[in-house]
């Protein structure tokens, strides 16, 4: 008993192969209710209905982005005397690692082979180094199936495993190409930054010899724009700039701001460290120097870098764009005041409320979440206050939000969600994860939203005839220049179609 219990590693990584275990079995048995708690905790881990269907407790355990974006998948073949029934996300889902649930009979199992074989179909699909969600359920002819293979029972075989792999394959394809028509984009991501052969060819003729005639260069190479020309427009400045003036004071007091500190915290300065280590030079150089064209999209921008043509997710530029300025300017924030103190109870039962929020009547009363959540706050008050100038009062009142940008309000109406994930996806425990943690969170509400909100911004696309911003003034003139000047794009952002090449003019 003490080896098997020396084998043991602690408590907590424990407890999450326990909780992964329970999940997926969970899942599975959609017709059964699955509670899991740490002892002395009040509130379930894993907590599914008895009622709830597959798809509802998927979206239970995993969240709301995967839940919405499942196709059912489910056919039989009966000369392979097998039937498969699952759910498996369609192209516009995409993770760095892949989850993959995977039960014959009824038995929790893994096949490496199986999973290999359907991330194959899916490389079609989807961007580079990304990976999908898939729950599969076979059910085999017993006498079919050898469980002998493994000491742990954890990996099974199968006769005509290759036959039922293929049928496998094409019953995916069949989904994804069906799914196809919903996606946004069609085409291939290019990596910014990787120099083509016209490139290396122009390298060369440079180092041939001194005495080498210049290479002539067409009109349709010239570079007829300056990236450091400024726009006219950006000099009027709208009327009553912030979306959120009737809502938030902003704190002006110039003549007795006080003197930028130093920051000294190893946890930070390995987080800012980390920035600069996985900057991608290719896109950096792009990003710099690039040209702003103008908005598709809330959510999507052009702009140009020499004769290339850039697509920018302005959302996922912009969250990143944050979380860095939240490291960068740590504990040296301005502040946003609000004109009346938001109520943290009110705002929590709101969040809980949305759909996103996921909440079930298992999960407990919503008032009793609600105080959860300002006692958690209210004993970090002192912190979020000294480093990120987020201001709670002793009744559980947020007074202030931090100021990351001049010029730019994040969206008010996902403040009820922020206090939800501050209480649950915040890291406290630990100081270097507390600070990315609580960073990435806020970076994520104050990201340019996909859609814009009626109380964010005008929609009218003549912005004179409003005293309130246009969003496209307020991407062109402010979140752009600031990504120009502060951005340093993560590796992830060459595959990720973040920054997205749509033409080349050569």
């Amino acid at each position: 008993m003490s080896v098997r219990k020396n084998a043991l590693k602690n408590a907590s990584e424990e407890y999450g192969k326990i909780a992964e275990v329970i999940s997926r079995y969970a899942i599975h048995n959609s017709g059964i209710s699955f509670s899991l708690k740490k002892y002395g905790e009040s509130i379930s881990d894993v907590q599914t209905l008895a009622n709830a269907t597959t798809r509802e407790n998927i979206r239970s355990i995993y969240g709301v982005n995967v839940a919405r974006e499942l196709m059912d998948l489910e056919f039989e073949d009966s000369k392979l005397q097998f039937k498969a029934k699952g759910l498996i996300s369609n192209a516009n889902y995409s993770v760095k690692k892949c989850t993959f649930l995977l039960f014959i009979n009824n038995r929790l199992v893994d096949s490496s082979a199986m999973r290999k074989a359907i991330e194959s179909v899916y490389s079609a699909y989807l961007p580079k180094n990304m990976h999908p969600f898939i729950y599969l359920s076979l059910e085999i002819v017993p006498q079919n199936v050898d469980v002998n293979v493994h000491p742990t029972k954890h990996e099974v075989r199968f006769l005509n495993e290759a036959e039922i792999f293929e049928k496998i394959q094409q019953a995916v394809d069949s989904k994804l190409l069906g799914s196809n028509i919903s996606r946004s984009f069609l085409t291939q991501t290019l990596l910014p930054g990787v120099p083509t052969s016209s490139d290396e060819s122009a390298k060369q003729s440079l180092n041939e010899s001194d005495s080498a005639k210049e290479k002539k260069v067409y009109d349709h190479q010239l570079v007829r724009t300056d990236s450091k020309e400024q726009k006219l427009d950006a000099f009027f400045k709208m009327q009553n700039a912030s979306s959120l003036s009737s809502e938030v004071v902003v704190n002006e007091g110039s003549e007795n701001l006080p003197e930028r500190v130093e920051i000294q915290l190893t946890s930070i300065l390995e987080l800012r460290e980390e920035i600069e280590k996985q900057c991608h030079a290719g896109l950096l150089e792009i990003v710099q120097n690039m040209i702003f064209v103008g908005c598709v999209n809330p959510k999507f921008a052009l702009f140009q870098h020499n004769t290339k043509l850039y697509l920018g997710n302005t959302q996922k530029l912009s969250e990143e764009l944050f979380y860095q300025l939240m490291l960068k300017d740590f504990g040296n924030f301005g502040v946003f005041r609000f004109s009346s103190p938001a109520p943290i109870s009110e705002l929590a039962v709101i969040g809980l409320n949305s759909e996103e929020s996921g909440w079930t009547v298992a999960d407990g009363p919503k008032e009793d979440l609600a105080q959860y959540v300002i006692n958690l706050l209210k004993s970090k008050a002192p912190m979020l206050d000294e480093y990120f100038s987020v201001e709670i009062d002793e009744n559980g009142n947020l007074l202030t939000l931090p100021m990351l940008l001049e010029n730019y309000h994040p969206p008010l109406v996902n403040l009820p969600s922020l206090m939800l994930r501050l209480a649950s996806d915040v890291e406290w425990s630990s100081e270097k994860e507390c600070f990315q943690s609580f960073s990435r969170e806020m970076a994520a509400f104050y990201a340019v939203p996909e859609t814009v909100h009626s109380n964010l911004s005008d929609l009218s696309e003549d912005s004179s005839k409003s005293d309130q911003p246009s969003w496209k003034w307020t991407i062109e003139h402010v979140i752009y220049p600031a990504i120009k000047m502060n951005l340093k794009p993560p590796n992830c952002f060459s595959t990720d179609t973040s920054i997205l090449q749509i033409a080349n003019l050569p």
